[in-house]
């Protein structure tokens, strides 16, 4: 049988409560942050992005939460980025090839003497805190290679008046 399942035929033959219990994906709670202040480090060990962080409390421990992050900023090599929950690194590629998010994105562009732009670093990570207590997110960045400069959000010679790009982090918790 093809067509729209109306209200009777819905009803009587189980098909609407089939389809309401796997109508999961709703989405729950929409978060979201940025900042431009100008950061660098020389450092190849991560150090936290000032001020993109982002607490959130799940509404089940079923909950999923899609973290979108969008660092801007390179470096006299490169630049490379996490996502942080609590105090672990998240979406982490593997040894097979396969990675499910941009861990370690990197991009140059930033050095001394170029111009300002828009490069930087997307990640996408789809996590499972199983949790439903207050769990806060964060970015991280590196240098690329230990000694050089990795910089955030405008060119090293930044004057007063200079455009300056924001880094972002959105949080989306879609429901089981």
């Amino acid at each position: 049988m093809t067509g729209i399942i109306g209200q009777g035929f819905g009803r009587s033959s189980g098909i609407k409560a089939a389809v309401e219990a796997v109508a999961g994906g709703k989405v729950l709670q929409v978060l979201y942050d940025s900042v431009g202040q100008r950061q660098t480090t020389t450092s190849y060990s991560y150090v936290d992005v000032t001020g993109l962080s982002i607490a959130i409390t799940p509404a089940a421990t079923s909950s999923k939460i899609l973290v979108i992050s969008n660092v801007k900023g390179g470096g006299s090599y490169t630049m490379c980025t996490q996502i942080v929950r609590a105090s672990t690194a998240i979406g982490l590629g593997d040894t097979t090839g396969k990675s499910n998010t941009f861990a370690a994105g990197s991009t140059s562009g930033y050095g001394e003497g170029d111009t300002e732009g828009p490069e930087g670093a997307i990640q996408f990570f789809l996590d499972s805190p199983n949790t439903d207590s207050e769990v806060t997110y964060k970015m991280q960045f590196k240098s690329g290679q230990s000694g050089n400069t990795a910089a955030l959000h405008t060119k090293p010679t930044d004057v007063i008046g200079n455009a300056a790009v924001n880094s972002e982090l959105l949080l989306i918790e879609i429901g089981a």
